[in-house]
């Protein structure tokens, strides 16, 4: 166990000194070991210590505390949104965009907004650690802990290896999608009611399946192009894409469609 241990730190360290994106340099994404240590904490949280520790609890209310916490993802998604949007489409293509290592001030600037990016997916893991304190755990299924842990693996992967790149351009697009979705949620928080007269709640999923569409075309496009982008890291987040794409037109048949039988009889 320790030798294997052993190999993965040096592994890491190998990734770190020799393939690493020069702006690439803040600190938690810097090592992987460190992402990967947080995804795993919490994913032990939302399926063994959390339930564990509300087994005998009642469920924490969080009203404020949620209204908060969506009103601050909103403002933070809003942010990268209109500052990377504003820089990938000045500064690069949107066919194709290779790796740009060089170091000048908008670099940087994307490379920090990037980060900051990267930093938000890990606070989305806020949004389960929520359901399990409220003891919604329907709320906390499969997809919504894997879409969390996925996005914060690849977001972090991306920005420590290729940073300044095509995939800036996913960011982007999510960004925009969760600054939608946080409006939403932030409306139902301050009244529950609301959840049933906000009638734009199923589109928010549409929204979403729609920017995976969006995002396909995107990564299919750096793939036929050939601009000097790692194929097996572009093929892989296709097929990361498909796949998170049909759970998400799975829950929306399940959500949306199949019921409208059985209201209609009703």
């Amino acid at each position: 166990m320790f030798l294997i241990v052993r190999r993965v730190v040096e592994f890491c360290d190998n990734l770190d000194k020799n393939w690493s994106h020069p702006l690439s340099q803040y600190p938690i994404i810097r090592s992987p070991l460190s992402v990967v240590a947080i995804v795993a904490l919490y994913l032990l949280f939302v399926y063994k210590w959390g339930p564990r520790m509300m087994m005998d609890r009642k469920p924490f209310r969080l009203q404020r505390t949620i209204i908060v916490y969506n009103v601050v993802q909103v403002l933070l998604n809003a942010y990268i949104f209109l500052e990377s949007s504003h820089l990938f489409v000045r500064m690069y293509s949107l066919k194709c965009q290779p790796v740009d290592y060089s170091v000048t001030p908008s670099t940087l600037r994307l490379a920090r907004v990037s980060y900051i990016y990267c930093l938000i997916k890990m606070f989305d893991f806020l949004d389960t650690v929520f359901f399990v304190l409220r003891k919604k755990s329907q709320q906390a299924s499969f997809l919504h802990s894997y879409h969390h842990a996925a996005m914060a693996i690849v977001c972090s992967f991306l920005y420590k290896f290729v940073a300044n790149s095509h995939f800036i351009f996913m960011g982007i697009i999510n960004a925009f999608v969760h600054t939608v979705m946080y409006c939403y949620y932030g409306l139902a928080a301050v009244n529950p009611d609301y959840r049933k007269s906000i009638w734009w709640k199923k589109y928010i999923t549409q929204l979403q399946m729609f920017q995976f569409g969006i995002i396909f075309l995107h990564l299919t496009s750096g793939f036929v192009s050939n601009c000097g982008l790692p194929r097996i890291l572009l093929a892989l987040l296709m097929i990361q894409t498909l796949f998170i794409t049909l759970m998400f037109g799975e829950f929306y048949y399940k959500n949306y469609i199949r019921k409208r039988p059985a209201k209609a009889l009703n």
